[in-house]
């Protein structure tokens, strides 16, 4: 999972407790710095990786995750990609509306998830 700013306290939990629920172990990388975007630390872990994830608070098109998909296709990366971004639509300045657009610990670990079991590594919740 590759992500920045407070979408890496987000991201901290869900990571955290699929490990601990689900046995899944996931790498969680924080860049510091969105622009020039340097990824030269992350690309190895990121290239022996067979998905790698992407979380931001801002909608995902065009955005952070779209550039990080980008340069993992451009170093060789063949593995499964996601991004877990706000909805298409202005961030409302409401905390209750925030909510549903940004993404959200609960929202993270139930993508990583479904993730998980498209790939195999977990059984479907019946």
């Amino acid at each position: 999972m590759i992500t920045y700013g407070r979408c890496a306290t987000l991201a901290w939990e869900p990571v955290r407790q699929l490990f601990l629920e689900r046995e899944l172990a996931a790498d969680l990388c924080v860049v510091s710095q969105l622009s020039p975007l340097d990824l030269d630390g992350i690309l190895p872990s990121a290239l022996a990786s067979e998905c790698v994830v992407t979380v931001e608070e801002a909608p995902g098109e065009a955005g952070f995750g779209a550039e990080v998909a980008a340069r993992l296709a451009e170093a060789g990366f063949r593995g499964r990609f996601a991004r877990i971004a706000a909805a298409a639509s202005p961030i409302p300045a409401a905390k209750s509306l925030e909510d549903v657009v940004l993404p959200t610990a609960e929202s993270i670990k139930r993508e990583l998830e479904r993730l998980a079991v498209e790939k195999g590594a977990l059984t479907a919740r019946g």
